[in-house]
């Protein structure tokens, strides 16, 4: 099991995040099954976007439109709403940074370091 499991089951027992059944997903050759049940979920409970670091499950998304983000970036949005403050930030940055694109890594990094960006 991925450490994310364990982070989300913690989310879960905390009540700080909600289990959503999704109806069958519809199926799209090359993604897999959580990928599909991500999709259903979105549209079965209107969600405004979603949030993934899979490349190709991000080109499904903007091949149908669909608004995403990557998971660092919600980090960086975190901070920035002051939901976790400045060093929260960056510890939850280190502790996804095996699961995550090291370009998507190194750009949030750099956010929440204040470096101005090129």
């Amino acid at each position: 099991m991925y450490d994310d499991a364990f982070i989300i089951g913690q989310l879960i027992n905390d009540k700080k995040i909600k289990v959503k059944m999704a109806a069958s997903a519809e199926n799209i050759i090359g993604l897999g099954k959580g990928e599909l049940t991500t999709l259903q979920l979105f549209h079965d409970i209107k969600a405004n976007v979603i949030v993934s670091d899979d490349r190709r499950f991000l080109r499904t998304l903007e091949e149908k439109n669909i608004n995403f983000t990557v998971p660092t970036e919600v980090i960086v949005a975190l901070v920035a709403n002051k939901r976790i403050n400045k060093n929260e930030g960056i510890e939850s940055l280190k502790r996804i940074r095996p699961f995550v694109r090291k370009e998507n890594y190194n750009h949030a990094k750099r956010q929440l370091e204040g470096e101005n960006e090129n």
